[in-house]
């Protein structure tokens, strides 16, 4: 369960650094470009800790996975962006990989 809520807060941390680096580029002031380099900086950390208990390969795609969930839900949400049935089907395989992942037994 660690692991979930330590690749939860990371990711959440990089959705939002995310979503102010886009404003940057819409706004031009760097606040957004110093608070998201410096959310960058704080999920590097807390990726190094979820490598301390995870092998490369499930700890990126529990990271990645988790990170492409926020940011779908956020860019629906937050900026109304759209998504094809075909894009939705990738995110539902995404949530399986990581179903499967959670669930393996030694």
């Amino acid at each position: 369960m660690y692991i979930y809520i330590l690749a939860f807060i990371g990711t959440l941390i990089e959705s939002i650094s995310d979503i102010l680096l886009k404003k940057y580029t819409e706004y031009n002031e760097n606040i957004y470009l110093v608070v998201g380099l410096i959310g960058y900086i704080f999920i590097g950390i807390m990726f190094l800790q979820l490598l301390k208990v995870e092998n490369l390969g499930t700890a990126n795609i529990i990271w990645h996975v988790m990170h492409f969930s926020i940011l779908f839900a956020f860019s629906i949400l937050y900026f109304n962006e759209n998504y094809t049935i075909r894009e939705i089907i990738g995110l539902i395989f995404g949530l399986i990989s990581f179903y499967l992942l959670g669930t393996k037994h030694h």
